[in-house]
């Protein structure tokens, strides 16, 4: 708490303020990279906080994702206050289906 007095012609007023000081710190963690197929959906799951949102803007801890190309997602974790965050990315590689041909049917 700080306290601030003020004097003016005899007269005096004074003001307090308190100030906190957060130690509650977070460390994002988006979780590894992951490799998918193209047309399948990869579950990002996200800790290090008690709040999280998400680039796509999603605010839940894990997410469902299905991108058509590699894609790079951030995530921001908050503390329980809401005023320490911290912000890290995961990268999603799709991988393209192999060509497949097993001919014509025969009869």
């Amino acid at each position: 708490t700080y306290t601030v007095t003020g004097f003016s012609n005899g007269c005096e007023s004074t003001d307090a303020v308190v100030v906190t000081v957060e130690t509650e710190t977070v460390v994002a963690n988006a979780g590894a990279d992951v490799e998918i197929c193209s047309g399948t959906v990869a579950t990002l799951t996200a800790s290090g906080g008690t709040s999280y949102q998400w680039s796509t803007g999603e605010t839940t801890q894990s997410i469902e994702v299905s991108p058509n190309v590699t894609t790079t997602y951030s995530v921001t974790v908050f503390n329980t206050m809401g005023t320490a965050s911290d912000t890290d990315d995961v990268i999603v590689t799709v991988n393209d289906l192999p060509n497949t041909d097993a001919g014509s049917d025969v009869t």
